[in-house]
């Protein structure tokens, strides 16, 4: 009676601790078992990630790559599924193809897992579309002049007088037929609009294509002068001198004359101001063509002279 008593008041907690410990090793062993028979099942299934991968193409010095020597291709990573299964990384799928030894022209080359050493063993690698062309030409250089594209206009009453481009010829290098084709280079757009005084900007030279070229410097220092707008005033019937005894015949002998400058003091200037004249060292007898010299006040440029030069004859002795 009491022991039937004693056994119908055992704690639950204390039932379950001989059910765990029973035969305990074995149940150790089992557990340990099913995980191994786990992993194996796992191991069996094979996972799958489409990703982009990156071939770089190698040539040799005296050759280059129309268009980009670096390609993006799709691929698909095959790898077995295990706790441990994890995506390759982006630098293990850059690769490398080495055509050093490759000729001039186009030519279509065939991609293999071979081409990406750093991509781990256990991955299989699944190239879309394996086939890729690739168009070389002899590599060129050359130096060409830049020029700076300016946007815009300065504040009323100024105007640009000069542009300066430091350097104002830039080393560029690539395929034999493009660099062939280029006669200048050309700065991004420069915005000057409203300027009131001399600017400086630091503006990047534009290439059509940026994937075949290179640059042996890609920015240039751009700097705008400004001064006072001028005006051109343009002086009529210009008498041509000419300083020699005797007589002699001009024809034509009068010319049309046209100078640039500040409006202020262009309209301060005289017809007298303006002088056209010839230079009469080794000038001999009869008809003969003689270029004109032009004397134009300081501040001023000459713009054009209608008609440049002359014709004359000496008559008599000088």
């Amino acid at each position: 009676m009491s022991s039937s008593h004693s056994r119908e008041h055992i704690p639950l907690t204390t039932s379950l601790w001989r059910l765990i410990i029973f035969n305990g090793r074995l149940k150790i062993l089992s557990i340990l078992f099913s995980g191994v028979i786990f992993l194996m099942v796992r191991t069996q299934q094979v996972r799958e990630f489409p990703r982009l991968a990156k071939i770089h193409i190698v040539t040799s010095d005296s050759l280059v790559v129309i268009g980009s020597s670096e390609r993006v291709i799709d691929v698909t990573v095959r790898l077995p599924e295990t706790l441990f299964s994890r995506q390759p990384t982006d630098d293990e799928l850059v690769g490398e193809l080495d055509i050093s030894k490759v000729n001039i022209g186009k030519i279509r080359v065939r991609l293999s897992r071979e081409n990406f050493p750093l991509l781990d063993k256990r991955y299989q690698l699944i190239i879309s579309d394996p086939w890729i062309e690739i168009d070389l030409d002899a590599m060129q250089r050359k130096k060409v002049a830049v020029r700076a594209v300016l946007q815009g206009l300065p504040k009323d009453g100024l105007a640009i007088e000069s542009v300066n481009v430091t350097p104002d010829m830039i080393e560029v290098s690539g395929p034999k037929r493009i660099i062939s084709r280029i006669e200048t280079l050309s700065t991004s757009a420069i915005n000057i609009e409203n300027i009131d005084q001399n600017f400086s900007s630091l503006s990047k030279v534009v290439i059509d294509d940026a994937s075949s070229l290179k640059l042996a410097e890609e920015k240039v220092n751009v700097q705008v002068i400004v001064g006072a707008k001028k005006v051109i005033r343009a002086f009529h019937a210009v008498p041509v001198e000419i300083n020699i005894p005797g007589k002699f015949e001009l024809r034509p002998s009068h010319v049309e004359v046209e100078i640039q400058g500040q409006k202020g003091v262009l309209d301060a200037l005289k017809p007298s101001d303006v002088r056209a004249y010839l230079d009469t060292e080794e000038m001999g007898t009869g008809w003969q063509e003689k270029r004109l010299k032009l004397k134009i006040p300081a501040g001023t440029s000459l713009v054009r002279v209608s008609p440049d030069s002359v014709s004359v004859q000496i008559i008599g002795n000088r």
